[in-house]
């Protein structure tokens, strides 16, 4: 899952539909980009379609999520069309998730320090000791916290863009695998 933070992953997807067929469905589900209080479109993302190529992300209700971006290009093929598909974090989104890291990192450490206080002899428990406990107990929530949500929005938005094709991905690579096979 952390490939999607560095590089992202490709998607390729062997469709029946005809291009003109895809490219009308992904039109229709495409919403153009702009900001709204509430979010009440029934399209199933957003983003840009032009060319036979598209930048999206899924439009979720909630706005604490790591929504991963997808950029893709459609092509015919013998029996229908291929999609070339890349899911990536945004510059922004890979700064927040770094940053909620860091912060998890840092209660870890002021919780280890409270068990390790605990653990001394002449240590004894004061109010300073219970806080630095439950920063430990906040630490696992700070770093697999944004992982369980990159995780469910990334098998969300490719459920999502398979069913839109009518198609599995054929395959899921790496930038450093796409590397390796090249090589």
């Amino acid at each position: 899952m952390l490939d999607l933070l560095f590089g992202g992953r490709s998607l390729i997807f062997e469709s029946r539909l005809s291009v003109e067929d895809a490219t009308m469905r992904l039109q229709r589900e495409i919403t153009t980009p702009e900001w709204r209080m509430r979010e009440n479109r029934r399209q199933l993302f957003m983003g840009t379609f032009a060319d036979g190529r598209f930048r999206i992300f899924r439009l979720a209700s909630s706005r604490n999520s790591f929504k991963p971006t997808i950029d893709g290009t459609l092509s015919a093929a013998v029996n229908g069309c291929h999609v070339n598909a890349r899911l990536k974090m945004a510059p922004m989104d890979r700064f927040s998730f770094g940053l909620l890291t860091a912060v998890g990192v840092t209660l870890l450490l002021f919780g280890l320090q409270a068990v390790i206080t605990l653990v001394d002899p002449a240590g004894a428990v004061t109010e300073a000791t219970v806080v630095e406990l439950l920063a430990l107990f906040m630490a696992p929530l700070m770093l697999v916290g944004p992982l369980v949500t990159l995780f469910v929005e990334t098998r969300k938005a490719t459920r999502t863009l398979a069913a839109l094709l009518e198609s599995q991905p054929a395959r899921s690579t790496t930038k450093a695998v796409a590397r390796q096979s090249e090589a």
